[in-house]
């Protein structure tokens, strides 16, 4: 995600500066419309890197004070939040619900989840991301529990207090993101 990133990030600039052959679609580019355009599509991509950056970084840092061994699995937490379009922290929160973000699991499984009640294994932390993700997707969200409140009493069993928890991970982590954004003057 990073290189497609870094390599988008490039193109946009050598197009600006002119770097690449000109073109028709160039020289239309460089009226002054097109160039505000242009200049708006550099701004947006970089507030979007900004964001992932700053997502990316909370959850490294919200995973370190728990000494979390997903710490270094947030781009498959990110990757997999995208891919099915999940709520921002989502899918880490509830690592942290039900397992305090693996350290309290069933040794082997990668499954920091409880999904299937902790017994389901994965062949790894991000297959195991991966597969939560589709899985919350396909079996919930698409089948009408669309909301962390409707997810939960499936999700756990019944549970009333699992919505919740999730909730507050999810802020802990939001929380985090806002002060990295600030403290780098983004917002």
């Amino acid at each position: 995600m990073k290189k497609l990133i870094t390599i988008i990030t490039i193109a946009l600039i050598s197009l600006v500066s002119g770097h690449f052959a000109p073109t028709h679609a160039q020289e239309y580019i460089s009226e002054p419309s097109a160039q505000l355009s242009l200049s708006q599509l550099l701004h947006a991509k970089k507030v979007e890197i900004v964001a992932h950056q700053a997502k990316r970084e909370a959850m490294i840092r919200v995973l370190t004070r728990y000494k979390s061994p997903l710490v270094d699995h947030v781009d498959s937490f990110l990757d997999a939040t995208d891919r099915y379009d999940h709520e921002d922290y989502f899918l880490i929160s509830i690592a942290g619900v039900e397992s305090t973000f693996a350290k309290r699991m069933i040794h082997g499984t990668h499954n920091p989840y409880g999904y299937g009640k902790g017994r389901i294994v994965f062949d790894s932390w991000d297959h195991g991301v991966d597969v939560l993700g589709y899985k919350l997707r396909e079996n919930y969200i698409n089948k009408g529990a669309v909301t962390i409140d409707q997810i939960g009493p499936r999700y756990a069993g019944g549970s009333s207090t699992w919505a919740p928890k999730v909730k507050h991970f999810m802020s802990e982590f939001k929380r985090e993101e806002e002060s990295i954004l600030q403290v780098n003057q983004y917002l």
